[in-house]
C-alpha cells in the first residue's frame, strides 16, 4: 500500500550584496537611504530557482529648498539552490534587508545586503508489505497520522486606518510597512486571520524632520480552496502597497493610511494510514524487509513580544547631539534560532538611522544597533526545520548626558518547527518455505522491558490469544520480568 505525505523543507539562509548608484539632483546632503526588498515571482527548476524582486530605495537629503525624499526602484533577480528543488516545486521565499551602507551624494553609491530563506514543500511516499493471502500470516499494524501540506495562495485584503496627531504634517517623506499575524484559524473553504500593519513615517512638521509608528490591526477572511475546519493553516503577513495621504493638505494634523497586505503560506491536513509494522507466520518461514522513515508529527508555531532596549554612545570625532529628530525604519539582521532541552533562543542584531540636530543645528545621521538574545519558549516541542521571523513593531529614541543614544521599543518573533517521529515499517514480504514443527512441549518465556504481547508470540511461534488463554493471571500492558507459559501439543 501506497502512503503519500508532504514535507516543509527550509531552504539555508542566503546572503549577497546589490550596488546601485541612485541619481539625486540637487542633493547637498544625504541624510539617510532606506531600502526595501519585495517578491515579484518564482521560477522553479531542477536543484535551483530563480528568485525576482523589486528592490526599492528611499533617499532623504537636504537641497536648497530644505529636505526632500527621492524615491528609485530596481528589478533584481537571484538564484537559490536546494537538493529537493524541481520544476514543479512549490516555493516560499522571504527577503529582507538586513544591512544598508551608502556614500557619496549625487549619484549617491548604495550597498544593500539581502537576505532570502523560506521553504519548499516536498512530496514523499512510501509503501508497506502486501501480505501474501495463503502464507496464514499474523500482521500487525499501527495507525499513523501522515501530513499533507497544500501551499495557499496569495490573497490581499485592504487595510484603511485615520490617525490624528498634535502636530501639523507639512509633507511625509518615506513610510515603510510591517506585517504580523496574530493569529489564523480555518473554516470551510476560508482562513480567518488578524494581524496589524506597523508603518514607520518620516515626516516634517514646521519645518522640523519626525518620525511616528503608526498601528493598523486589521481582519479578514481569505479563499483557501480544499480548507476545512480540522486543517491548520500557517500564514505570513507582507505589504504589498501602502499609501499616505494629508487629506487637508499641507499642515494637516491628520493622515489616512491605505495599506494593501499579501497573506500567503500553506495548510496542514492530516490522514490517518494504517501501516505495517510487522508480521510472521506459525507454519511459514518468511523473509521480512524492514525500512525507516520519518514522518511530520505536526507543525508548531510561537509568537511572543519582547521589550528591546539599548544604548550607543558616539565616537569622539562625531558631532555632539543637541536633540533627536527621529528613527528610521529599522531593519532586522539575520537571527540564530537554537533548540536545547526544549527551550529556543533567538539572537541578532537591530540597527535603525537615528537622525538628530548637533550643537550647530546641522542634521547628521548615525548608525545605531542594538544586539539581542531572548529565550522565545522553554517547551518547544519541535526538532526539526526550527526558524524564526522578527518585526520591530515600536522604536523611540532620546539623547543622554555624554552623547549617549538610548533606543526602547518592541520586536515580535514567530517560531516555525516540525516534531519528526521515526516509523519502522514492513518493506516486503516472501515466503520461503514451510516452518519446521517445534517439538518441545512446554516453553517459558521471561518478557524482557519493553516487550509486548506480540513479541512474545511471535519469538514462541504463536498467536496473542493463544497466551492469554493458556496464561490467564497476565496484566496488560506487559511491565517486563512476566514468565510466561506455553504448551504444544507433539
Amino acid at each position: 500500500m501506497l502512503i503519500k505525505g508532504d514535507k516543509k523543507k527550509e531552504f539555508g539562509e542566503v546572503q549577497f550584496y546589490v550596488d546601485r548608484e541612485i541619481a539625486v539632483g540637487g542633493a547637498e546632503e544625504i541624510v539617510s537611504v532606506i531600502a526595501d526588498a519585495r517578491l515579484s515571482a518564482v521560477e522553479a527548476m531542477e536543484r535551483e530557482a530563480k528568485v525576482l524582486y523589486k528592490l526599492t530605495y528611499k533617499v532623504i537629503y537636504r537641497s536648497e529648498e530644505g529636505l526632500k525624499c527621492q524615491e528609485a526602484t530596481f528589478d533584481v533577480s537571484t538564484m537559490v539552490s536546494s537538493a529537493f528543488l524541481t520544476p514543479k516545486s512549490y516555493v516560499d521565499p522571504d527577503l529582507t534587508v538586513v544591512a544598508n551602507e551608502y556614500v557619496g551624494t549625487d549619484p549617491v553609491k548604495v550597498r544593500s545586503t539581502i537576505e532570502i530563506k523560506g521553504f519548499i514543500i516536498v512530496p514523499e511516499s512510501f509503501e508497506t508489505a502486501e501480505i501474501p493471502e495463503d502464507a496464514a500470516v499474523l500482521v500487525r499494524t499501527e495507525e499513523v497520522g501522515v501530513e499533507r501540506i497544500e501551499a495557499v495562495k496569495e490573497s490581499e485584503i485592504v487595510v484603511t486606518n485615520e490617525v490624528d496627531v498634535k502636530e501639523g504634517i507639512d509633507t511625509v517623506l518615506t513610510y515603510d510597512t510591517q506585517i504580523i499575524l496574530k493569529s489564523v484559524s480555518t473554516a470551510t473553504e476560508i482562513c480567518i486571520v488578524l494581524g496589524e500593519c506597523y508603518t514607520y513615517l518620516t515626516y516634517l512638521s514646521g519645518g522640523s524632520l519626525l518620525s511616528r509608528c503608526v498601528v493598523s490591526p486589521f481582519e479578514g477572511e481569505i479563499l483557501a480552496p480544499g480548507v476545512g475546519e480540522s486543517d491548520r493553516a500557517f500564514l505570513k503577513g507582507v505589504a504589498r502597497a501602502t499609501t499616505v495621504t494629508l487629506p487637508e493638505g499641507a499642515g494637516s494634523t491628520k493622515f489616512r493610511l491605505e495599506l494593501v497586505v499579501g497573506i500567503r503560506g500553506f495548510v496542514v491536513k492530516e490522514e490517518i494510514c494504517r501501516v505495517v509494522a510487522d508480521a510472521y507466520s506459525t507454519k511459514s518461514e518468511l523473509v521480512c524487509d524492514y525500512a525507516e522513515v520519518s514522518v511530520e508529527d505536526h507543525v508548531c508555531l510561537s509568537g511572543q513580544s519582547e521589550k528591546l532596549t539599548g544604548s550607543v554612545t558616539l565616537e569622539d570625532d562625531a558631532p555632539r547631539i543637541r536633540s533627536v529628530l527621529c528613527v528610521c525604519p529599522p531593519t532586522v539582521g539575520a537571527i540564530g534560532v537554537s533548540v536545547e532541552n526544549g527551550e529556543v533562543t533567538a539572537e541578532g542584531i537591530v540597527a535603525a538611522d537615528v537622525i538628530y540636530l548637533d550643537a550647530d543645528e546641522r542634521t547628521v545621521k548615525t548608525l545605531v544597533e542594538i544586539p539581542y538574545r531572548f529565550t522565545l519558549a522553554r517547551e518547544f516541542d519541535c526538532d526539526a526545520g526550527v526558524s524564526a521571523r522578527a518585526c520591530v513593531v515600536s522604536m523611540t529614541a532620546r539623547a543622554r548626558h555624554n552623547d549617549e543614544i538610548e533606543l526602547s521599543g518592541e520586536m515580535y518573533f514567530e517560531v516555525y518547527g516540525a516534531k519528526e517521529k521515526p516509523l519502522r515499517y514492513l518493506q516486503t514480504v516472501e515466503v520461503a518455505g514451510e516452518r519446521e514443527a517445534d517439538d518441545v512441549a512446554i516453553s517459558l518465556y521471561i518478557a524482557a522491558p519493553g516487550e509486548t504481547l506480540w513479541d512474545v508470540a511471535k519469538a514462541l511461534v504463536t498467536d496473542e490469544d493463544t497466551l492469554t488463554e493458556l496464561n490467564p493471571e497476565l496484566e496488560l500492558p506487559l511491565k517486563g520480568g512476566e514468565k510466561i507459559l506455553l504448551y504444544r501439543s507433539v
